[in-house]
């Protein structure tokens, strides 16, 4: 979770200063990282619940295809829920993340209106503080549940993925070469009929 925060920093006096440039360009570094894990993790949710629902789909329907004789159907069923569960407990990561946000936003609201609403107290508060300038940066603070419900999430799916792999290998490996191609010339044909 990324949230404002107001805070100080004292002023040489030296806008050319090395040491106030270096502070700026570290400051847009952590700005520009902070924004990139973000995006990141958005990006890994929708994988997540891409790959589990594809992985769904694709399985329940082609189970004919590579799985004849159905053996061992308690691993496709624990893939299947598993790839379910991946699904919710990234939409609650989402949710969650949502939550957080929206009270982040509430929390600098609030503040913000406190600062509108006395400004010359504030000055004073700034200047008896001796504080030059106040400065708006970002802080990270990482949100336990969401972090947990993402893990658990691709735990789930990774115990999907291994149990369609090994449900698919051993049906694969128990099915005779001649029931494998019929079944393949057998799928073209309602592929090519649809």
């Amino acid at each position: 979770m990324i949230h404002s925060v107001v805070s100080s920093e004292p002023n040489t006096g030296d806008d050319t200063d090395a040491l106030e440039k270096g502070v700026i360009r570290l400051r847009e570094s952590i700005e520009r990282n902070i924004d990139r894990v973000g995006h990141t993790a958005a990006q890994l949710d929708k994988t997540l619940i891409s790959l589990s629902a594809g992985a769904l789909l694709l399985s329940i329907t082609f189970v004919p295809i590579f799985a004849p004789k159905k053996l061992w159907l308690l691993l496709l069923f624990l893939a299947w829920l598993s790839f379910v569960v991946a699904i919710i407990l990234v939409i609650f990561a989402m949710r969650s993340e949502q939550n957080t946000s929206e009270e982040e936003i509430q929390k600098a609201s609030t503040a913000l209106e406190k600062l509108e609403a006395n400004p010359t107290h504030m000055r004073k508060i700034i200047e008896v503080l001796q504080i030059p300038k106040p400065v708006i940066h970002k802080q990270l603070t990482k949100n336990m549940l969401i972090a947990r419900l993402n893990l658990w999430a691709l735990i789930a799916f990774i115990f999907g993925v291994l149990c369609l792999a090994t449900f698919a290998g051993y049906n694969l490996w128990q099915t005779p070469a001649e029931q494998i191609q019929s079944q393949h010339i057998g799928a073209g044909a309602v592929l090519r009929s649809m």
